[in-house]
């Protein structure tokens, strides 16, 4: 019986690790790099050189379609992680292109707006411990307000 039941451990140890811990992990490592990229490319406009914009608009891309895909995906291990952690990956992916689209220069983005956009990545991935109160709440309003208007547009 020792041997069946190590085994039987076993087989439920790889299926914990592979369809519910490789996941999350992969997830976890997509947030903090959505992190870390936006926070070194979110001051990039039209003024930057053109080296420094293209790599920006590709990084945060990259990043973006990533945690879209991950947004997207069927993983229930997925799907419970970012419920119980508050994650919106989607929103997170949005606010991503977002900020390539001031690095790519082609339109005007105030200060401001890079400042709100990069604030509702950090709700959205739940990194928002360095923001008060007060801007965790302006952001909640803006989304809420955004998630209206597109839920009233006709298909």
């Amino acid at each position: 019986m020792g041997m069946i039941e190590s085994a039987l451990v076993a087989v439920f140890a790889w299926l914990a690790l592979n369809f519910l811990g490789r996941p999350v992990l992969a997830v976890r490592e997509k947030r903090l790099e959505a992190i870390q990229v936006a926070d070194r490319y979110s001051n990039v406009s039209f003024t930057s050189s053109d080296e420094l914009r293209a790599t920006a608009v590709r990084s945060l891309y990259d990043v973006a379609c990533a945690l879209r895909a991950y947004s997207r995906e069927a993983s229930i291990a997925t799907r419970l992680w970012c419920r119980l952690m508050k994650y919106d990956l989607d929103l997170a992916a949005r606010c991503l292109l977002g900020l390539a689209e001031g690095a790519r220069g082609e339109y005007s983005v105030s200060q401001e707006q890079r400042k709100n956009t990069l604030n509702a990545l950090y709700v959205s991935l739940g990194a928002m411990s360095h923001l008060t109160r007060a801007e965790i709440d302006a952001v909640r309003r803006v989304i809420a307000e955004a998630d209206v208007k597109v839920e009233g547009q006709p298909d």
